[in-house]
């Protein structure tokens, strides 16, 4: 009697592990969306009509390139940016390269490019890539913050002062300001 109610124990805890792996593996997918198989670049498509009469002739071009690529931009910093929240900055920071690669003047790319190659520990990368970010837009907090971070961790303790002071000017009260307030503080 002990061993059947034992083994029937055993039996629904393997069958619940089973079926909490099974929905465990769908985590990633909901995180970074399923989109079928990856595609090489995308062709910009253009649609032309040609319309001509006796007496005029016009050509009209929709170009649907723009809001493909503008979406492609999107799409490519919201995975990146699930990427960050899950800690998994090498492929966010290849997400956000395709990005740049797409649009080179997306600040949002740029930003989350710097933000994720100083976590990532690229260190040199990050502080380079922030530096041109805050120099143009300063008024980018989070990319001010981990400017500071990194220029802490490159011994440049002026411009993290700096970039600490700035993040604090920004968000006061921001998710980073207690890290901010101690690394001013030290």
């Amino acid at each position: 009697m002990i061993n059947k109610e034992r083994t029937s124990k055993t039996t629904r805890i393997i069958a619940l592990v089973a079926a909490i792996s099974f929905v465990l593996s769908f985590i990633p997918i909901l995180y970074t969306g399923f989109s079928g198989p990856r595609r090489t670049k995308q062709q910009p498509t253009n649609t032309s009509t040609t319309t001509t009469t006796a007496t005029n002739s016009t050509t009209s071009t929709t170009a649907s390139a723009p809001n493909d690529n503008t979406n492609k931009v999107k799409n490519l910093i919201g995975q990146a940016d699930l990427n960050v929240d899950i800690k998994n900055y090498e492929l966010a920071a290849t997400y956000y390269k395709q990005a740049l690669d797409t649009d080179p003047n997306n600040l949002g790319a740029k930003s989350g490019l710097g933000i994720a190659q100083v976590l990532k520990g690229d260190t040199e990368s990050g502080y380079n890539q922030l530096k041109e970010v805050v120099a143009t837009n300063p008024d980018q907090a989070d990319s001010q913050f981990y400017l500071g971070e990194a220029a802490t961790k490159l011994s440049k303790p002026d411009e993290a002062k700096s970039a600490y002071g700035a993040y604090l000017k920004l968000k006061p009260s921001g998710q980073h300001a207690a890290a901010a307030k101690k690394a001013l503080n030290q």
